[in-house]
């Protein structure tokens, strides 16, 4: 499958490229498929080892793909349940590697949303603007800016526990899926950015983000070159060069705007004068 460029200005790729996250780093075990083919249906379940304790391991129930050793569906991901004593996973929800691995402070999405949780309301506003929750590579933050772009743009406060007030008042912090979310406002709230740093950050991460559409540039060009009729495959090329014109100019407005010198200039325009009045 080729990426159009609609997908390519959104900066995401479908839902088939993890396939394989929602087993990675669990210590789920595939089984009934030596070769690791994607398909089918199963669930998680613990079993006990010779020395008393638990692991998980998955199985494949195959929901009609046939039997073991067959691959399922090509770009199907795993799908089922897994639970532990805590929460309910679905085997199906990708799990990002910066679920488990990423250290917040030397992580620059988690840094850009730790300044915009403490930023004055003004400069979130601007970042809000000029950023979007698919520019965050990491799901999970993408979904917390849209939480705290929300809040701003309704004038409530955004910082760290009005955001995690709503995520309870809206019913988002149950089961696995809100504990990343919560865990990553957490990490959010203490990866040590500082408020006037939000502008730098903001533009690292869509700088991040537009480089990696390029990688997806390339491979929908790749793909597009086996899979297109030849009568398309110009189009093609001058839709995805156009969707690249179009990132590049938003890149260098948001450097731009947000970069500290224009933030200071614009501070100082902004400023009531005091030409003229005198000091009792």
């Amino acid at each position: 499958m080729f990426l159009s460029a609609q997908a390519l200005q959104r900066g995401r790729t479908p839902a088939s490229c993890g396939q394989r996250a929602g087993v990675a780093g669990t210590g789920m075990r595939p089984t009934g498929d030596p070769h690791g083919h994607r398909g089918g249906r199963g669930v998680a379940r613990r079993l006990p080892t010779s020395r008393g304790r638990q692991h998980h391991e998955f199985v494949d129930l195959f929901a009609g793909r046939g039997g073991p050793g067959q691959p399922g569906e090509a770009g199907m991901s795993i799908e089922g349940t897994y639970e532990d004593a805590t929460h309910e996973v679905d085997a199906g929800e990708p799990i990002e590697v910066g679920d488990l691995l990423d250290d917040p402070r030397t992580d620059v999405e988690a840094l850009c949303l730790c300044a915009l949780l403490w930023s004055a309301t003004d400069t979130a506003s601007d970042v809000s603007d000029l950023l979007c929750s698919t520019d965050f590579e990491r799901g999970v933050y993408g979904e917390l800016f849209e939480v705290i772009t929300a809040q701003v743009r309704s004038g409530a406060p955004h910082d760290p526990a009005s955001i995690a007030s709503r995520l309870t008042q809206s019913g988002r912090t149950g089961g696995h899926r809100g504990a990343r979310l919560t865990r990553a406002l957490s990490e959010a709230t203490i990866a040590g950015a500082v408020p006037e740093t939000v502008g730098h950050y903001a533009v690292a991460v869509l700088s991040a983000g537009y480089r990696r559409s390029f990688h997806l540039a390339a491979r929908s060009l790749a793909a597009a070159a086996e899979q297109l009729p030849q009568d398309l495959l110009f189009d093609h090329l001058l839709s995805i060069g156009k969707a690249q014109r179009d990132a590049t100019e938003r890149l260098n407005h948001a450097s731009t705007t947000l970069s500290p010198a224009q933030r200071v200039s614009h501070s100082r325009h902004t400023e009531p004068s005091t030409e003229g009045s005198t000091t009792p």
